[in-house]
């Protein structure tokens, strides 16, 4: 059985598109899944924390407040667009080389908002956050190896924008 086959450079097909099409779609799952668990946890916390200043738990703070919201917000973004592409590939859309720009997009939006969304659960929790006593601190570590998951960032936003002004994807020099 062969598992790797030998291709020429910037030789785009259907196959090899379904491949960045399952993998973005799954890393985008995987890092919002993970950004979706700080958030809660951040949410719990803020709930039960109540500093002995205060006279009711920071969840009564407006900056524990708006670092919810975008954390929701972001959140929802990323499933929406995620569930989107996958839903159009599921109806045999994006099975071409043009297809690869919008099966890239969840990978290359779910990542970074991911890590946004982990640093300001962290922000919430502050300090107590790193300590390995709590999943938080493995959250804030594992979501950043969603960066170096193929295609890399700068490659996807190349694309992304070659696609839109209507330069050819593997076009030589890249720079000039």
């Amino acid at each position: 059985m062969m598992l790797v086959e030998q291709r020429p450079p910037g030789n785009f097909d259907e196959r090899g598109v379904a491949l960045f099409a399952w993998f973005s779609t799954s890393i985008a799952a995987v890092y919002t899944g993970v950004a979706q668990a700080a958030r809660d946890f951040a949410v719990d916390y803020a709930k039960r924390r109540r500093p002995s200043v205060l006279t009711r738990s920071i969840a009564h703070l407006p900056a524990i407040q708006f670092a919810v919201a975008d954390m929701d917000i972001m959140l929802a973004t990323a499933r929406a667009l995620t569930l989107a592409v996958a839903e159009e590939w599921r109806r045999g859309e994006h099975h071409s080389e043009a297809g690869i720009i919008r099966a890239l997009q969840p990978k290359y939006f779910a990542t970074p908002n991911a890590i946004e969304i982990v640093n300001k659960a962290m922000n919430v929790v502050g300090g107590l956050g790193m300590y390995k006593t709590t999943p938080l601190e493995r959250y804030y570590r594992d979501v950043r190896a969603g960066t170096f998951h193929p295609i890399s960032q700068d490659v996807t936003r190349e694309w992304l924008g070659k696609a839109a002004l209507g330069v050819d994807l593997t076009a030589e020099p890249r720079w000039a």
